[in-house]
């Protein structure tokens, strides 16, 4: 939402450029903090009521609207119609920004607590993980809760929980199969480049990905 503004990058790297002394972690942590303080300000100043907003220039693009279809000549109400347009679609955009990010935040920040939002949320996970049938490695199929349970555990034990004799890896029949040439080999051995961490990176949506302290990817 805030990057839609034009004084936006401006103002984040005014607060970025400001020096900082010691580690370079301790500097991007202090820069972070730093850069919170301003883009509130910013936020405060720029997007304080964005919903509201938004409601009050649809209205005020319907009535420039009508009175147009009743004088469609006049120079000035056709120049107040595009500029109340223009308006209403950066407002209008930046409304959905902010709805699309509060959810998430609303999730990271409360997520946890006993809310009629997290018991929904629950209940669809429940649904769609929910495993109603399986097959034992007897070969039997369960649909019993605490039959499928008791399959589970008893898998996780046999393979973690007990010591087998392996037999050992018999190399001609695996370069029977499909194996990696030379060149490949050498790829997945080789240093990974900062171009490559940094393609990685920029790869990731913008919105996506937000950690405790709620900054998103796109940062």
């Amino acid at each position: 939402m805030w990057s839609k503004a034009d004084e936006f990058m401006s103002l984040v790297s005014r607060a970025w450029q400001e020096r900082v002394a010691g580690t370079s972690m301790f500097q991007v942590v202090t820069k972070v903090k730093r850069l919170k303080l301003v883009l509130k300000e910013f936020n405060k100043s720029m997007f304080s009521d964005v919903e509201n907003n938004a409601s009050i220039l649809l209205m005020a693009l319907h009535s420039l609207q009508s009175k147009l279809r009743k004088k469609p000549d006049d120079p000035d109400l056709i120049q107040a119609e595009k500029d109340t347009s223009r308006d209403y679609v950066r407002i209008s955009q930046a409304k959905d920004s902010f709805l699309a990010q509060k959810a998430k935040v609303e999730w990271l920040e409360g997520g946890d607590d006993n809310t009629a939002f997290f018991h929904a949320t629950i209940k669809k996970r429940r649904a769609h993980y929910r495993v109603t049938q399986i097959q034992s490695d007897a070969g039997q199929l369960l649909n019993n809760p605490d039959d499928i349970k008791r399959a589970f555990e008893e898998f996780y034990v046999n393979l973690l929980g007990c010591c087998k004799e392996v037999q050992p890896v018999h190399v001609p029949t695996i370069h029977r199969g499909k194996v990696l040439g030379e060149e490949h080999h050498a790829l997945l051995c080789r240093a990974v480049s900062g171009k490559e961490v940094r393609q990685a990176i920029f790869s990731i949506p913008g919105t996506k990905a937000p950690g405790p302290d709620v900054i998103v990817a796109k940062f």
